[in-house]
C-alpha cells in the first residue's frame, strides 16, 4: 500500500507540475487531478486503518466472575468491587 501512495502522490505531482508550466490547461486535467487526490486519500484512510487492525488487542479483564470457577480454584473473595479493583 505504501507503494500505491507513493505512486498517486507522484502522479499528482506531475499533473500541478504540467499545469504550472503551461503545457497543459488546468481545465483539461482538472478532472484527473481531483480524482487522484481522492484516490491517494483513499489510500491513506486505508494504510492507517490498515495499521490499526495490525496493533495487539488489549482486552480490559472483565469485573465480571464467573463463581463457580472461582470456587474450584480455591479463591474466597467474591464480591464484583474486589475483582474490579484487582483485588483478587
Amino acid at each position: 500500500m505504501g507503494t500505491v501512495e507513493e505512486e498517486a502522490d507522484e502522479t499528482i505531482y506531475w499533473m500541478e507540475l504540467l499545469i504550472e508550466a503551461g503545457t497543459v490547461k488546468g481545465s483539461g486535467i482538472s478532472d484527473l487531478l481531483e480524482e487522484g487526490n481522492e484516490i491517494l486519500s483513499i489510500v491513506v484512510i486505508s494504510i492507517k486503518t490498515a495499521r490499526g487492525f495490525m496493533r495487539p488487542i488489549r482486552s480490559p479483564q472483565s469485573a465480571i466472575r464467573n463463581l463457580k470457577s472461582d470456587e474450584r480454584l480455591g479463591s474466597t473473595k467474591h464480591d464484583a468491587g474486589d475483582w474490579a479493583a484487582g483485588g483478587c
